[in-house]
């Protein structure tokens, strides 16, 4: 059987109604009971302690309460002078509110020995230490419990400090690393005028928390586990939106663009046809309104790869930049007719299978003009070997001599003679479509930069010195600058 575990914050006991009174307060007795199917007390439990109603159900329900670990502020562990009415006689006490509830368990049958209970210091301005204390005996006491009965985590939110919900709150996140969570999080429904006060279940209400901080965790990092956690918990299944998101945020992670691409339109056309949102629950909503207004122009049918660029940039997902640059950008540039040529399918098919090659054929060209224009051997990434990083507001010096005045491509009709390989392959025209034949040198410049740097990242290279992350951000910025001046002009 597990052994069950109850975090709970300790509450202070009574304290006199009375102005200037000397009379010692009076602890009033209360009844309590919880909805369960198999509990017939429909008279309740009688109880004094605030925190007893949660600890004595665990042990009712559970079998066994084990472990119990309490958050305590010095004027809970303070002595202090109290009447109560047990069996119809008034007594004096001299206890504190920790004291009190320890005694308590042991009245009522919950038997817990004074090596099963912890007390947690707890000051009121500061938390930090209380949480850390707390996590650290929950983490080892579910060490020393290795095996398939694992313990159960229950908490008690009942009593404590007016924000003590956030502490709970920061505990159960920190203790979800470690892959523990709470079976329940339970409080007392306090009604003076009821007879009987009832036990409620919170576990939902903190269950939000969870779907704020997965949301949260997925705009930020592009991770997804914690939302399909918690629509698996509440629901039992992913809706079908957010199923997508996790497949985007893999496909980020695995820097794989075709799927990410792939994905992304599928999401487009989920968010095209959202049900009506009379329909949907509020988290959902949020959701759906936080995403919309995180991917923005990704989710627009005339969304382009420089608006891809930019998200990943802006998130700092540099690698994913400059991956989606040199493997996306080439098909981009020849799909929206930027570049077009006379070179047919097979030729490029055939020129693949001599030399082996995987590219694509977009990619192919576009290299092929790269290295006809610019001056690869010394320009290959953002920082050559030597350490040296590239001036962007000169990237005039990276190209070759015959076209850093583009008037000799404009007077041949915007036209460049370029090689797949090397000069003994056959010569083919490309057919550049926009008047900013300067920019649309600079992105070609920046795109060879981009994709030089993305192969050091690819090979983990060692010996090459990689860009900074300064550096390369800048790179990735000026390519999506230069872009929108391009493809703002094509004719």
């Amino acid at each position: 059987m597990s052994k069950n575990v109850v975090l709970l914050a300790m509450s202070t006991l009574p304290m006199s109604t009375l102005p200037m009174s000397t009379l010692p307060s009076r602890i009033r007795e209360y009844r309590f009971n919880w909805d369960n199917e198999d509990n017939s007390n429909n008279s309740g439990y009688s109880y004094y302690s605030q925190l007893e109603p949660i600890s004595r159900m665990i042990k009712e329900k559970e079998g066994s309460l084990d472990y119990v670990i309490i958050l305590a502020t010095g004027d809970t562990k303070k002595r202090g002078e109290y009447t109560i009415i047990e069996d119809g006689k008034e007594k004096k006490i001299n206890t504190s509110a920790v004291e009190f509830y320890k005694e308590r368990m042991k009245k009522t049958g919950v038997g817990l020995k004074d090596d099963q209970i912890v007390i947690v210091d707890m000051e009121e301005d500061n938390f930090l230490p209380a949480i850390s204390r707390s996590i650290r005996e929950i983490r080892t006491y579910w060490d020393k419990n290795q095996g398939p009965d694992r313990p159960k985590l229950w908490i008690d939110t009942q009593g404590g400090l007016r924000n003590i919900n956030l502490v709970l709150n920061a505990v159960i996140s920190l203790l979800k690393l470690d892959n523990i969570e709470p079976a329940g999080i339970y409080y007392v429904n306090f009604n003076q005028n009821n007879p009987i006060q009832s036990i409620a279940e919170q576990t939902r209400t903190y269950q939000i928390f969870q779907f704020v901080s997965g949301l949260n965790e997925f705009i930020r990092s592009g991770r997804a586990e914690q939302l399909t956690d918690y629509y698996e918990k509440i629901q039992g299944s992913i809706p079908e939106d957010v199923a997508k998101m996790r497949d985007i945020a893999e496909d980020i992670q695995m820097c794989d663009m075709d799927r990410f691409d792939q994905h992304l339109g599928e999401f487009r056309e989920i968010c095209r046809r959202k049900p009506d949102s009379a329909a949907e629950d509020e988290l959902m909503k949020l959701f759906r309104d936080q995403i919309e207004k995180d991917y923005g122009p990704l989710l627009r049918d005339d969304c382009d790869g420089l608006d891809v660029v930019e998200w990943f940039y802006k998130k700092g997902f540099y690698q994913q930049a400059i991956t989606y640059v040199e493997s996306r950008m080439p098909q981009e540039w020849i799909k929206i007719g930027l570049i077009t040529h006379e070179i047919e399918d097979s030729a490029i098919e055939s020129y693949k299978s001599d030399n082996k090659l995987f590219q694509s054929g977009a990619s192919l060209i576009v290299n092929g003009i790269v290295h006809a224009c610019l001056d690869c051997r010394n320009w290959t990434a953002v920082c050559e070997e030597n350490g040296h990083c590239h001036d962007l507001s000169d990237l005039k010096n990276g190209r070759r001599g015959w076209c850093r005045n583009t008037r000799r491509i404009r007077n041949n009709n915007n036209t460049i003679n370029f090689r797949l390989g090397s000069h003994q392959d056959p010569e083919y025209d490309a057919y550049i479509h926009t008047d900013k034949l300067d920019e649309f040198m600079d992105l070609l410049l920046l795109y060879r930069m981009l994709k030089g740097e993305r192969n050091k990242f690819n090979h983990m290279s060692k010996d090459e010195p990689r860009a900074s992350k300064e550096k390369l951000g800048a790179v990735i910025k000026k390519l999506i600058e230069t872009g929108r001046i391009v493809y703002g002009k094509i004719c």
